[in-house]
């Protein structure tokens, strides 16, 4: 029939996100859970369902679908955490997720915790759409994203390398995660390079610079290991 709605059911709103409307006609008026929480499932109705990310855990973005691991270097022992907290100076945690200071452990191997001075570094982004970049845009964006850790991490751009073993780049997947080595770090711990890494003005920057194109990115995590 003529004027029919061609939609025979209603959209539920995704992971992350929550509405009480009732005969809603847009995605808007779902309402995004807050920052240090989560929400793993589409369809709820109501704030109550946004869980509070437990500790060792965090989320720095709203509408997240899943709270991350405090990454190496961390810890939390905050429920409702949107960051997590350093390691003491010459101190470090070799896995994630961990609740408490006193299961960082003293560096190894050098006083640092950077042995080989280099590091694996990785940076989730939300809202990312790299289908709508041609290639020379991507590989801007792999250039942007590899001079923005070099300047966290106190190197030339070319000492940012990815995957694949190309300088000054990063790999990028479709998914937003991003991923590179640095190499040739001197003067500077790993908690030196996490206090700058884990920073709010780190994500902040990344996001202003590949929020391009219409796109409006965010920084959900970042993550650093000593390699």
């Amino acid at each position: 029939e003529r004027g029919a709605a061609s939609q025979d059911s209603c959209a539920k709103c995704q992971r992350g996100t929550w509405s009480a409307e009732r005969g809603a006609t847009s995605r808007s008026a779902c309402v995004a859970c807050g920052e240090g929480t989560y929400q793993p499932a589409e369809g709820q109705a109501n704030e109550s369902i946004c869980i509070g990310c437990a500790p060792g855990n965090y989320s720095m973005v709203a509408g997240a679908s899943a709270c991350l691991f405090c990454p190496q270097g961390s810890w939390s022992s905050e429920f409702r955490a949107t960051a997590c907290e350093l390691c003491p100076q010459g101190k470090w945690t070799w896995s994630t997720g961990l609740i408490g200071e006193s299961q960082c452990s003293p560096c190894y191997g050098s006083r640092d915790c950077l042995p080989d001075g280099s590091i694996y570094v990785t940076i989730e982004l939300v809202g990312l759409n790299l289908s709508g970049l041609n290639a020379s845009g991507e590989g801007g964006l792999c250039s942007v994203l590899a001079h923005d850790v070099a300047a966290a991490c106190g190197v030339d751009d070319d000492a940012v390398v990815d995957v694949s073993g190309r300088n000054a780049s990063v790999t990028v997947e479709e998914s937003g995660f991003v991923a590179a080595f640095v190499l040739g770090i001197h003067g500077l711990s790993a908690h030196d390079l996490a206090s700058y890494l884990y920073s709010e003005a780190f994500s902040r920057q990344v996001a202003a610079d590949v929020s391009v194109n219409g796109m409006r990115v965010l920084v959900a995590g970042v993550s650093l290991r000593p390699e």
